[in-house]
C-alpha cells in the first residue's frame, strides 16, 4: 500500500507533468468509479497531498470558465500514478488522462482494482477522517497526536496506533517500522504510555533528540527527499535504504490486526507475553 512518501512522488509525477503538458481527454476503466466531468476542451492538471490521500486538480487555461474540479483519490492497497508514453500504458489501468499533442498520458493503475476515487463537492479539501500531514502539517499533526491520548485508538500496541490515519495520516507499514527502530521503542508498548511521555514534557523546552513525533516527519521526510519508491519496477535504493523493514537479524511479528511488525529480536518475549504470534524474517508480508 502506497505510504506517504510514494503518495508525495506520485503528486509531484503529476505536477511535473502539468509543467509540460496540457489535456484534452479522461478515460475510466473502473467500472465503480464515477466519471470525471470534464468541462473544457483543453486543461491543465496540478496536484496536491496529504498524508496517503491525493488530489487530483483539472483546470481551465487562461484563467476563465468553469471552476476547478477537484478529484481525491485513495490507492488502497496496489494504487499507483505512472506518466508514459500513451502507448505505454501500465498494467490494471483504471483512470487515463490524455495529453492534447497525443504522446503521453497520465495513468492510475490499480491491479487489485481497490482503489476509488470521487470528485470532491461544497468546498471539500480532504477526507474528515484523515489527519494532518507530519510533514507539510507537522505542528498540527503533533498538537492533534497529543491532545487526543484519551482516545481509543491509544488503548492500543504502539505499532498499531501508528496505523490510524485519523492521528497518523501516511503512516504504514514499512514507515511504522522504520519510525520505531530508530526511534529505539518496543513496538509492543501500549501507545498511550509512550506518547503520554512526549506530552508530559511538551513546551518545557532544553535541547533533546528526535521523538516518535519528530521521527514520524523526518523518515517519510527521507523518503520524499531521495525519491526513493517502494513500488518501482527497480526498488533497490528503497530496500537499501531500510534499516528494519524485512532486513536479516530483525523479527516479524503479526500484531492483533494480522498485520507484520518488523522488529529487534529482542522484543519478540513481550509479544509473545501479549498472546501475539511470531516468527523469524524470512520473507516480507
Amino acid at each position: 500500500m502506497p505510504e506517504l512518501g510514494e503518495v508525495a512522488l506520485f503528486s509531484k509525477i503529476i505536477n511535473d507533468a502539468g509543467k509540460n503538458f496540457t489535456f484534452n481527454s479522461i478515460l475510466n476503466f473502473s467500472p465503480k468509479n464515477p466519471d470525471i466531468p470534464v468541462k473544457w476542451h483543453e486543461f491543465g492538471i496540478r496536484s496536491e497531498c496529504r498524508g496517503k490521500e491525493l488530489a487530483i486538480i483539472l483546470f481551465g487555461l487562461g484563467g476563465v470558465g468553469a471552476e476547478d474540479i477537484r478529484v481525491l483519490v485513495h490507492f488502497s492497497l496496489t494504487g499507483l500514478i505512472f506518466f508514459n508514453k500513451t502507448t505505454e500504458a501500465p498494467k490494471h489501468p483504471k483512470l487515463q488522462i490524455n495529453s492534447s499533442c497525443g504522446t503521453h498520458s497520465l495513468f492510475f493503475s490499480d491491479q487489485k482494482g481497490w482503489g476509488v476515487w470521487h470528485v470532491a463537492e461544497g468546498g471539500e479539501m480532504w477526507s474528515a477522517n484523515r489527519g494532518p500531514d507530519p510533514i507539510t502539517e507537522y505542528e498540527l499533526f503533533r498538537k492533534n497526536v497529543l491532545t487526543n491520548l484519551k482516545a481509543k485508538q491509544f488503548n492500543a500496541h504502539i505499532c498499531e496506533a501508528l496505523l490510524e490515519q485519523q492521528y497518523f495520516n501516511g503512516i504504514g507499514n514499512y514507515l511504522r517500522a522504520e519510525i520505531l527502530f530508530r526511534a529505539g521503542i518496543n513496538p509492543f508498548l501500549p501507545a498511550r504510555e509512550v506518547l503520554q511521555t512526549i506530552a508530559d514534557t511538551e513546551g518545557q523546552g532544553g535541547a533533546k533528540g528526535e521523538d516518535i513525533l519528530d521521527l514520524c516527519r523526518s523518515v517519510p521526510l527521507e523518503v520524499v527527499t531521495l525519491g526513493i519508491n517502494k513500488y518501482a519496477e527497480d526498488n533497490k535504493k528503497w530496500a537499501d535504504w531500510c534499516q528494519c523493514y524485512d532486513k536479516p537479524g530483525m523479527t516479524a511479528t503479526k500484531d492483533k490486526n494480522n498485520r507484520m511488525i518488523y522488529h529487534k529480536p529482542e522484543f519478540v518475549a513481550v509479544a509473545r507475553s501479549k498472546k501475539v504470534a511470531s516468527s523469524s524474517v524470512a520473507t516480507p508480508p
